[in-house]
């Protein structure tokens, strides 16, 4: 799993989490966000062994938003998820990020190979 910063003083900053990390606007954190709305330690995120990530909100003054929702207790990610500390706004990502594309692309080859040609990859969506 990884977390991309989206939006915010530190935009374009992907973390991979193969370890926890505690993410806030104070030393000693992870990842140090310059968002006066981020408390000082304001959320930690724990990778599980399923490939989830634990969130907990560390009792930050403003909260935090998943999807557009506040949280209050801690919250299993699957991947996907858009979170909101303050005015910073990350996306949670699985490893194996694909798009509708990668996987035609992908079909289209595996149809190749296999000697099918390219009737069953235009059939999945190819061009």
């Amino acid at each position: 799993m990884r977390l991309t910063v989206r939006d915010g003083g530190m935009a374009g900053t992907v973390l991979e989490l193969s370890r926890g990390i505690v993410i806030g606007r104070g030393e000693g954190c992870d990842l140090d966000l310059p968002d006066e709305r981020v408390s000082r330690r304001h959320v930690a995120l724990e990778p599980r062994s399923d490939g989830t990530l634990i969130l907990t909100d560390l009792g930050s003054a403003n909260g935090t938003l998943v999807n557009g929702h506040p949280i209050a207790g801690p919250v299993r990610l699957a991947g996907g998820e858009e979170l909101r500390l303050g005015d910073t706004i990350c996306t949670v990502e699985t490893g194996a990020v694909a798009t509708r594309k990668d996987a035609v692309g992908l079909a289209v080859a595996a149809a190749v190979l296999a000697g099918v040609g390219t009737a069953v990859g235009l059939a999945l969506g190819g061009r």
